[in-house]
């Protein structure tokens, strides 16, 4: 029964969250291979001054709401919280910008997951290479998950080989009780 209820959640949760595979590592053996598809609105060329100040994406981070059984953290803001902590469980990158299946993923599916960080992304069309750093840039919503309460203090990810992901449209979701964990 555990098994049949478990499987009915997680088709509901990915019908409603269109959860794309978390994106390709970052392999520089394989320069100019095509990246995952993304969903966000891209921004004007610029670069990532120009994608950060897009007012687009502060304004759907504001828009956004507060998932039951969560508590906004901060909103809008150009940085993230580093993917390389000890308390990183991972991300998934979706097809909108959806907090309430973000929060759904981390209450159902991420164990031990106590917070979240929804955010858009400037990430490459291509990965980079030696002969081709800055390629075209491509928006993308993600939401990374971590064990512990997210801090008030960001940090900034710059990516590698060069090019620069640029985030913005930050928000951060805190549980509210974060002692429990749904086991389902």
């Amino acid at each position: 029964m555990r098994a049949f209820v478990f499987i009915a959640l997680l088709t509901s949760v990915v019908a409603q969250v269109s959860v794309e595979a978390p994106p390709i590592d970052l392999d520089e053996s394989r320069p100019w291979s095509r990246q995952p598809l993304t969903f966000a609105p891209n921004s004007p060329p610029g670069g990532s001054i120009v994608f950060e100040k897009n007012p687009i994406y502060s304004q759907i981070a504001r828009d956004a709401e507060t998932p039951t059984g969560f508590e906004r953290n901060f909103t809008a803001l150009t940085n993230i919280v580093m993917p390389g902590k000890s308390s990183y469980l991972g991300d998934y990158q979706l097809m909108t910008y959806n907090t309430s299946g973000c929060a759904d993923i981390c209450s159902y599916f991420v164990h031990n997951c106590m917070s979240f960080n929804m955010y858009v992304q400037r990430r490459p069309s291509i990965l980079p290479g030696s002969e081709c750093l800055n390629p075209e840039t491509k928006a993308t919503y993600k939401c990374g998950f971590f064990n512990t309460t997210l801090p008030d203090d960001m940090l900034v990810w710059y990516g590698k080989s060069g090019f620069e992901y640029t985030n913005a449209g930050s928000n951060g979701y805190n549980r509210i009780n974060s002692t429990s964990w749904v086991d389902i």
